[in-house]
């Protein structure tokens, strides 16, 4: 059998994979970086590859039925990279003893029902990937319609607002970086994927649904914990890994 480690990529939003022109082959690189006074400052020194993109993925409105329902159009943006490990150093887990279990970033994957958003029992999440990932928000709406700014529509999206904080003004569910964090449910579950936040209400995010993501790009989603890297905990491929 082919070994589960040869097999792994990155999924993250087209629009970040695909960026300033890249293609598929295209490497990703993970460099190292130290913030001093408000400027990022990159180790030039530590530019190793971790992944090649693999698959260009869509953006766009994809077709996917759920059983038992009619098929709808659901927006999706996402794209793979595989992980590299041959071009820097083996891949291995820091989480994942042989035979026995690791740390599991969630347990599977759900989709978020229309009967999830009623108000006051709207279903928590919160972002697994860079940044804050302290922010809880709740999902407000999962059929929602988004228009951008050179009017496009985007169907059926959940939109996920942010929860306020010690009786504070509403916060910013997500910000400029987060685009292909994964979103995870109050029950440990795998529910969308992050690609961008509302204009109009900066508490406010969007994100695909997990499931026509999952089957656009035939992929199974791997739970745990993952490291690139010599070992050293400084270049790391966090996994959102599917």
């Amino acid at each position: 059998t082919t070994d589960w480690r040869n097999n792994l990529v990155l999924v993250s939003n087209r629009h970040v994979l695909l960026r300033h022109g890249a293609q598929k082959g295209g490497l990703i690189y993970q460099p190292e970086y130290t913030l001093k006074n408000g400027r990022y400052h990159f180790h030039k020194n530590r530019l190793n590859p971790i992944a090649e993109i693999l698959d260009e993925g869509f953006e766009g409105n994809y077709r996917y039925r759920y059983r038992g329902e009619s098929a709808r159009e659901y927006f999706i943006d996402c794209a793979t990279a595989r992980l590299v490990a041959e071009r820097t150093a083996p891949l291995w887990s820091t989480t994942i003893p042989k035979g026995g279990r690791g740390k599991t970033l969630f347990k599977g994957i759900a989709r978020v029902h229309e009967f999830d958003v009623f108000a006051g029992r709207e279903l928590r999440v919160y972002k697994l990937g860079r940044g804050d990932n302290s922010i809880v928000g709740r999902v407000v709406d999962v059929m929602a319609p988004v228009i951008t700014e050179d009017n496009r529509s985007r169907h059926n999206n959940l939109v996920i607002r942010a929860e306020s904080r010690n009786g504070k003004s509403q916060q910013s569910f997500a910000t400029d970086g987060d685009s292909g964090a994964l979103i995870v449910d109050e029950l440990n579950r795998a529910v969308g994927l992050l690609w961008g936040k509302s204009l109009q209400n900066k508490s406010e995010a969007f994100a695909c649904h997990i499931h026509p993501v999952v089957n656009y790009l035939n992929v199974t989603p791997l739970p745990y914990d993952l490291q690139v890297g010599p070992g050293d905990g400084q270049s790391r491929a966090v996994a959102q890994a599917f």
